[in-house]
């Protein structure tokens, strides 16, 4: 099948010698030919409304009905028509839900008149009503669907302002502000042309400015380029069921567009005339990724994302050497990743992540030039390669959810842009390396779920840590000195390990982010990527050895962390004792012509006294009210028992004078 080349020249034409105002935004282009039949002239005014708008919606149905203030953002397309808008819901979405904005829809602004295009991330729709223009600022009423139902969940009426003072332009949801007449007779916004020549637009705005067009349409018959690939896509990765199709179906059944750098076929962007991106994310992509895809040379981007794809990456993927960003994360696939992905040295952005991948990393891979590597929910095994030393831009590194065995490579510190590093859900084993601690600007750091053994190493207090999750290995020694002091660590988590000894003595800042338990870690979508959300807070809890067995509410609360409980597996030995050990708390004394020791701590029933060397002494218990509770005498007994079966639980202080009154000892202990 060929297509038409069009050499195309507008000309602008006066009228007489008193011209009329230029009509702002406005364009004529020609889209190359239909396959089989005429080309497309299409005029349009399209003006550029992106910027930042103060917002204020009233009469919604969340915040109790009060006014929602704020600012949005609408961004420009490569399309001039189509703008992207960050909150669709201007402010009622989050004062119900989770505070990430609903988005995705399209605003398609042309001919002064104003659409809302698709659904957003949620597949909700959000629709525009009753628009008007006053005072220079917009009004309107919008609502919002759910998905497969006309009920409106949100509604509102919004007020639209430009931040910089700027005029928004007339706007309606159905008449056009341009009126057109084509030589041809007709008066749409397009006309289509089967036979080559000269073709007359006359376009008048609703101020009464008249711009007269001239377009010459020569044509050429050829076949573009990236047709055959582009259609062999569509057949073989289910296109007549994709969610957008626009431009594809019409040009590759023969009724519509054969060119697709003509700004009409969805997810295609051009350079020169060449395909460059193809981004077709969440679109019901099925089957296999059509291997012809690999002679698309031209390609920057590859984006299938969160389809049902199957099958497995094409052996050829290498062949795309432009390629810059391959994005095939959320589908089904499977086997190995290819071998000849070392050729792709343009590659900057690499996510396979949930498929079903197997097989190794392959160490080739680090002969890229990647910013991101994200490799997490596949079934990857063997060893982390070596060869990541190489990848000396890279910033987020993620191969976690996997079933990747062998030690962390001691290469970290070799990676100076190195910002998050996500290995969780693995089976890796080994220390954590000490080239962590020398990773310059280091400030995730997920390693939960492993077989990690070793200690935490010191310098890690010294890095600018946001996010430090160690939990769930079998990771033993002190917890390092100085964590508290992390100045931006908001979520530190080191829960179900074998960490031994005290809690830090300067703990305060820990505490201040308070407890952080699972419920706080939630996998969330955005953009289509998932990632895990950690929340503010803390969790320790899971090591036997320390205070309380983890759980630093306590210290947090001012107790004593010496005599606290902890479980070495002896039930008589479990007490964090002088040393900050779990064991049994022997308090020794030495004092002048002799030694006491007070035990065991903390009592159940008996606390026991050993005394050498001293004679006729006694003892009081003060509760921590510094209330006397108990006294008694020792005149000749060198090993002495106390009753405290009385005592209710709680902290107390047994303090011993010698036979003139004088106090030798005083022994705190701990009341069960």
């Amino acid at each position: 099948m060929k297509m038409k080349q069009l050499l195309i020249s507008l000309v602008f034409l006066c009228l007489s010698q008193f011209s009329f105002a230029q009509i702002d935004g406005f364009s004529v282009n020609v889209e190359k030919g239909f396959c089989n039949g005429p080309d497309t002239i299409f005029a349009a005014q399209t003006l550029d409304i992106s910027g930042t708008y103060s917002f204020t919606t009233i009469n919604n149905l969340s915040n109790n009905g009060s006014p929602i203030t704020g600012t949005v953002e609408i961004t420009p397309t490569l399309d001039p028509s189509l703008f992207i808008v960050d909150d669709v819901s201007f402010g009622t979405w989050q004062n119900t839900f989770y505070p990430e904005a609903p988005r995705d829809v399209m605003w398609k602004f042309e001919n002064g008149i104003l659409q809302s295009i698709g659904t957003d991330q949620f597949h909700n729709q959000w629709n525009i009503e009753e628009i008007e223009l006053m005072n220079g600022t917009w009004i309107f009423n919008f609502r919002g669907f759910g998905e497969g139902t006309d009920f409106d969940f949100f509604n509102g009426q919004v007020t639209l302002v430009k931040q910089n003072g700027e005029d928004l332009p007339d706007v309606s949801l159905s008449q056009q502000n341009v009126d057109f007449l084509w030589s041809t007779g007709d008066t749409t916004s397009s006309i289509t042309v089967s036979v080559p020549g000269t073709y007359n637009l006359t376009v008048t705005d609703h101020l009464d400015n008249v711009e007269d067009f001239v377009i010459e349409v020569e044509d050429v018959f050829t076949e573009h380029p990236d047709y055959k690939v582009l259609k062999s896509i569509y057949q073989t990765m289910g296109g007549d069921n994709w969610t957008f199709n626009r431009g594809w179906q019409e040009g590759i059944v023969g009724n519509g567009s054969c060119n697709p750098c003509g700004g009409r076929w969805a997810g295609i962007n051009c350079e020169n005339g060449r395909v460059t991106d193809i981004i077709l994310n969440n679109n019901n992509l099925q089957g296999v990724i059509d291997p012809t895809i690999t002679e698309l040379i031209h390609l920057k981007s590859l984006s299938l994302r969160f389809n049902a794809l199957t099958g497995s990456i094409p052996e050829d993927i290498g062949s795309l050497t432009s390629l810059e960003i391959l994005s095939l994360n959320g589908n089904n696939l499977s086997g190995e990743i290819p071998s000849s992905i070392e050729n792709l040295d343009s590659l900057v952005f690499l996510n396979l992540s949930e498929n079903s991948l197997t097989g190794p990393i392959p160490s080739e891979i680090g002969n890229l030039n990647l910013v991101l590597l994200n490799l997490s929910r596949n079934q990857l095994s063997g060893e982390i390669p070596s060869s990541i030393r190489r990848l000396n831009r890279l910033s987020t590194f993620d191969l976690s959810m996997n079933q990747l065995t062998g030690s962390i490579p001691d290469v970290l510190d070799e990676l100076p842009h190195l910002g998050r590093l996500f290995l969780y859900d693995n089976n890796l084993t080994g220390p954590i390396p000490p080239s962590l601690v020398d990773a310059p600007v280091i400030w995730n750091v997920i390693l939960f779920n492993n077989n990690l053994t070793g200690e935490i190493p010191e310098g890690i207090t010294q890095l600018d840590l946001e996010i430090l999750n160690l939990g769930n290995n079998q990771l033993s020694g002190p917890i390092p000195e100085g964590i508290a002091n992390m100045e931006n660590l908001r979520n530190i988590t080191l829960a179900d390990n074998n960490l031994s000894g005290c809690f830090p003595s300067d703990i305060d800042n820990i505490c201040a982010l308070g407890f952080s338990d699972a419920d706080s870690i939630e996998i969330l979508a955005t953009g289509g990527d998932l990632f895990l959300f950690f929340g503010n807070g803390y969790d320790f809890t899971g090591n036997p050895l320390l205070p309380w067995e983890g759980v630093l509410d306590n210290v947090c609360n001012g107790e004593d962390q010496i005599g606290a409980a902890c479980n070495n597996g002896n039930p008589d030995l479990d007490t964090i004792n002088e040393n900050c050990k779990c064991g049994n708390l022997v308090s020794t004394y030495d004092i002048e012509g002799g030694q006491v020791q007070v035990f065991p701590n903390p009592v159940i029933d008996i606390l026991s006294l050993e005394i050498s060397d001293v004679e006729d002494v006694s003892w009081t218990i003060i509760n921590s009210s510094g209330q006397l509770v108990d006294k008694g005498v020792i005149t000749d007994q060198k090993n002495y028992q106390i009753d405290c079966q009385a005592l209710t639980s709680g902290l107390y202080n047994i303090v011993i004078f010698d036979n003139k009154g004088e106090r030798l000892v005083t022994s705190k202990f701990n009341k069960l």
